[in-house]
């Protein structure tokens, strides 16, 4: 079997994590909408969003012809912002193994489905963002998970072979993706089950992750 040399990180679910629903509540409070009809429209017009064919104010345009409503400049700016922020709590014990895992010279790398605006705050604000040997957003590439061009386009900027890298994202669909492309793959739940796996896996340089 081969050496795994790098890492694959998803963003939302796994260096960062879900939603709190203090900030979904908030964005329900901006728009009118709530409960599961806010919930449909949200993500079912999600995927252009990613993809890079929309900004954050078409995104919500498109979002409000979905729900009946009508929303000022005032308030998408305010959604977007929320929306934003309800991404950025970050996971500290997966951010922590991810700077040790970057200074002992493991190649690591970012593979997210991200819209633009969050794509930019991630950027900014995070300073290991800059430490990945590779870097993929879908709305940059407009590919998204779980096209197989996207995994592609991580590998080659890694430049390794599929079977030399491990991918880790919680969702099941993306990591089945990565697997038939011949990339190991974790479905994330915990810091816990994720250590427990990487004990059995074929890696080239060994750094604990100290869940």
């Amino acid at each position: 079997m081969e050496s795994i040399k790098a890492i694959i990180f998803d963003y939302a679910g796994v260096l960062s994590l879900h939603q709190p629903e203090e900030d979904v509540r908030r964005m329900e409070a901006l728009c009118g909408v709530s409960g599961q009809r806010f919930l449909d429209a949200y993500w079912g017009g999600r995927e252009p969003y990613d993809r890079g064919e929309q900004d954050g104010p078409t995104y919500w345009e498109a979002f409000a012809r979905a729900v009946g409503c009508e929303l000022s400049d005032e308030q998408v700016r305010a959604l977007i912002e929320v929306d934003t922020a309800s991404w950025v709590h970050l996971n500290p014990v997966m951010v922590e193994w991810l700077r040790r895992l970057q200074s002992s010279g493991v190649r690591t790398a970012i593979l997210s489905n991200m819209g633009r605006e969050l794509r930019e705050h991630v950027g900014r604000h995070f300073d290991w963002c800059g430490d990945f040997a590779h870097q993929t957003f879908s709305c940059d590439v407009r590919r998204v998970k779980p096209e197989p061009e996207i995994y592609t386009h991580s590998l080659e900027g890694l430049g390794v072979a599929p079977s030399e890298a491990l991918f880790i994202d919680d969702r099941a669909v993306n990591v089945q993706a990565a697997e038939r492309l011949g990339l190991h793959g974790h479905l994330f739940t915990t810091p816990e089950e994720l250590a427990s796996r990487l004990r059995g896996l074929p890696l080239t340089a060994h750094v604990p992750l100290a869940a």
